[in-house]
């Protein structure tokens, strides 16, 4: 990957290659249940040799920027290095002059620069957001400071410290010396500016049809097929079927999230040209009348044979995709349109028709059930705008025989229970390895279904195992032990699509969906995204006069049982008036209405 980017030393240098950076240092993807931000709880030794076994082979390849992680290491290696500087360190790797300038800059002798996450510093609790001074002093040289006020008063607090002496000069040096470095080795004093490069305004280039070849072989190649019943793939070029569930025909679920907006849940298929879903895939390769599209499952069940099922995980990107305290890691049970996916495959297997599930996801999740009633199961991951490079391995050629064969194995253990969250297969680069307290033992109560590694393929005729009885986990505890249950309808810490913001005005009775990316102007109201306690989880409206409705409302516009937060639940919101609506009147006679409605139904 380093290497694709940056080319070799002098092609870094020219004008089609960019800058490399490797992320995030170090430690994300070992924090407790797998929570974004988290704690990562590992010993010195396998943090170094698991979780940055990449950061060795991406520095050897010459990337020249570092970016500081989000999560905290919770060692007594990592110290506070200012302790009489604000309250006590939380461990925050932003914060980490251990990992970051005694480890990477010292003793692995990165000489590149390290930048911040997106408004990563004020994480670290010896900063806000207005002060980056201790972030500054652990190593960091650049800052990710998004918003105006936030960096005008970083900038200042850090000038005012560098002049006290709070930030030493050296520390300044070492940054602008890095930086520097790295432009020079870039050729950025000698490269044409943007407009002028060789490429530049060549828009044939994105989307090309080489590229797009290599994008569909990446998709067939990483495919995983964990069960194939007597055979039912690779289905015979005239196969008739019923394709059905959410993941079908929508292009959100295939690209998941960071894909042209950063949670990937307000994209169309006119932001990806040319691309194909699966529904569009299928029908190019076995004709309109061998595919019958029905995503309610309304046509006659017991008139069909074979039924291809696409499931999938809704797109998130970073926190907003954390699996709640009080869930677990069933599929099922994280969203109602994942339980009436799950109940279109137990209808169909109830009714006798052969099922071939196709799964989009981005985790471990728990689907016993789903892969026990489905004859094949593939694990199709996020392929993107090619769903074609999905047909290429499930349709036969003219003779029956498979185009191309399955080649993708599990990159992680596939949990066989709700709380197998904690499941990791050995490493066996490291002798002697013990699994930690806080992990789940792979040999024990929490043995995966199917373990690191596993993956069939055509050539597998006979399955070795039952995989259409498999024992379900009746467990109804979950991840967390958490008392209180938050349902947080918007922000950081709403699963995308549980909840919808609305608006309406007199010329949009129906009402709109508010955008958590840009900007929505209507004639009585608007509103804009708004970075509140974290990025875009919040929204400015502002009411022009006339009538107007503000409204949160459940995305499926089904009703939502909150029997729970009866007696001892409140809803709270936090509500800042940045200006006084000159109206305060509620009327249904023509008056002017200015409302927030929560609709919340029972």
């Amino acid at each position: 990957m380093v290497k694709g980017l940056q080319g070799s030393t002098e092609e870094l240098r020219g004008d089609q290659r960019v800058i490399s950076n490797v992320k995030h240092w170090v430690g994300d993807g070992g924090t407790l249940d797998g929570e974004d931000r988290g704690r990562n709880h590992y010993d010195e030794s396998s943090l170094r040799n698991i979780h940055a076994m990449g950061y060795f082979s991406g520095l050897e390849a010459g990337a020249q920027v570092v970016m500081s992680s989000f999560n905290s290491w919770i060692n007594h290696a990592n110290y506070d290095h200012s302790p009489k500087y604000g309250e006590a360190y939380n461990h925050k790797i932003h914060g980490s002059r251990y990992l970051i300038e005694d480890v990477l800059k010292t003793k692995m002798g990165f000489d590149g620069f390290v930048v911040t996450d997106w408004h990563g510093h004020a994480e670290v609790s010896k900063c806000t957001d207005g002060d980056a001074t201790y972030a500054i002093n652990a190593g960091n040289d650049v800052l990710m400071v998004p918003v105006y006020e936030h960096w005008i008063a970083v900038y200042e607090k850090a000038l005012a410290d560098i002049k006290s002496g709070v930030i030493p000069m050296s520390r300044v040096n070492d940054a602008v010396t890095r930086i520097l470095r790295v432009k020079m080795r870039a050729g950025l004093w000698d490269k044409p500016s943007p407009s002028k490069r060789s490429l530049a305004g060549k828009q044939s280039v994105l989307g090309a049809p080489e590229h797009r070849a290599v994008a569909r072989e990446a998709v067939r190649k990483s495919l995983v097929l964990l069960k194939n019943e007597g055979q039912i793939l690779p289905l015979k070029p005239n196969q008739r079927v019923i394709l059905t569930g959410s993941g079908a025909d929508d292009i959100q679920k295939q690209s998941g999230g960071w894909n042209i907006t950063w949670q990937g849940d307000e994209n169309s298929l006119d932001d990806f040209p040319d691309a194909t879903t699966v529904k569009m895939a299928l029908i190019k390769e076995l004709g309109c009348d061998n595919v019958t599209y029905s995503p309610a499952l309304d046509v006659p069940l017991s008139k069909q044979d074979v039924a291809i099922v696409v499931i999938g995980e809704d797109p998130y990107a970073e926190m907003m995709g954390d699996i709640k305290p009080w869930q677990t890691l069933e599929f099922a049970s994280l969203k109602r349109s994942y339980r009436k996916d799950a109940e279109k495959i137990r209808l169909l297997h109830q009714h006798g028709v052969r099922v071939i599930t196709i799964l989009f996801s981005g985790r471990p999740l728990y689907l016993n059930d789903e892969i026990s009633k489905s004859d094949a199961f593939v694990a199709a991951w996020l392929p993107g705008s090619e769903g074609a490079g999905i047909t290429d391995v499930l349709i036969a050629d003219d003779s029956g025989n498979p185009r191309f064969d399955f080649q993708g194995t599990l990159s992680y253990s596939w949990p066989n229970t709700k709380l197998g969250a904690m499941v990791s297969r050995h490493p066996y680069h490291i002798p002697n390895y013990r699994v930690p307290e806080f992990e789940q033992c792979p040999n024990e109560e929490h043995r995966p279904l199917f373990e690191y590694g596993y993956g069939l393929n055509y050539s597998d005729k006979l399955q070795t195992r039952d995989l259409t009885n498999i024992p379900l986990d009746s467990s109804d505890n979950f991840l967390g032990s958490e008392d209180v249950h938050t349902e947080h309808l918007y922000g950081v810490r709403a699963s995308i699509g549980d909840y919808q913001m609305r608006v309406q005005d007199g010329d949009h009775s129906q009402g709109i969906n508010v955008s958590r990316n840009n900007a929505l102007q209507l004639s009585a109201i608007n509103t804009k995204p708004y970075n509140y306690q974290q990025q875009q989880d919040a929204v400015r409206v502002n009411f022009e006069g006339g009538d107007a409705i503000l409204t949160m409302t459940t995305g499926d516009q089904e009703p939502e049982n909150f029997a729970q937060f009866y007696g001892s639940g409140r809803i709270a919101f936090d509500v800042r008036i940045i200006s006084q609506v000159l109206s305060r009147s509620i009327s249904s006679s023509g008056a002017k209405v200015i409302m927030l409605v929560l609709n919340l139904l029972r």
